[in-house]
């Protein structure tokens, strides 16, 4: 694979895993090495990833090479996903395209790059690893409660 093509097929979901694998952010590659993702709405280097205390970003299109730049593990999604097969690539592609340039808020549980490109690939927005974060914030605040209640 050269420097800047894009791992996988168009229509497949390009997986960056960041920070140690603390969380991954999500792009739709759309052909001709490109991605397109929801990511900082500043004009900070190529391959700026949100930061979650951002409340705004911005679905962009980017060169894959560009992006990669930061030195993540990649991987790719290209079947189907919880038994739900993928839409057609073509219909992936025009819902990633059709976004370019739009604003949306951002929210790490209810509105991020991982339920922009599920909505792309699948129909459907959802994030696994929102839905675990919000397993983890309830079992730990439960844990607090316990902790303290066991003080008294």
């Amino acid at each position: 694979m050269s420097e800047d093509s894009c791992p996988g097929k168009p229509g497949d979901l390009v997986v960056f895993i960041r920070e140690k694998g603390l969380y991954r952010h999500y792009a739709v590659n759309v052909g001709d090495g490109y991605i397109i993702h929801a990511t900082s709405v500043s004009d900070e280097p190529v391959g700026s990833c949100i930061c979650t205390s951002s409340k705004m970003a911005k679905i962009k299109k980017e060169k894959y090479s560009h992006f990669k730049k930061q030195g993540n593990e990649v991987r790719v999604e290209d079947g189907s996903w919880k038994g739900k097969p993928p839409l057609p690539v073509e219909k992936i592609i025009m819902r990633a395209k059709s976004q370019v340039g739009r604003s949306i808020f951002y929210s790490i549980l209810s509105n991020n790059c991982e339920h922009f490109a599920r909505w792309c690939r699948y129909g459907e927005e959802s994030s696994d690893q929102a839905k675990n974060l919000g397993i983890g914030l309830v079992v730990l605040g439960l844990a607090l409660v316990g902790y303290f209640w066991s003080r008294k």
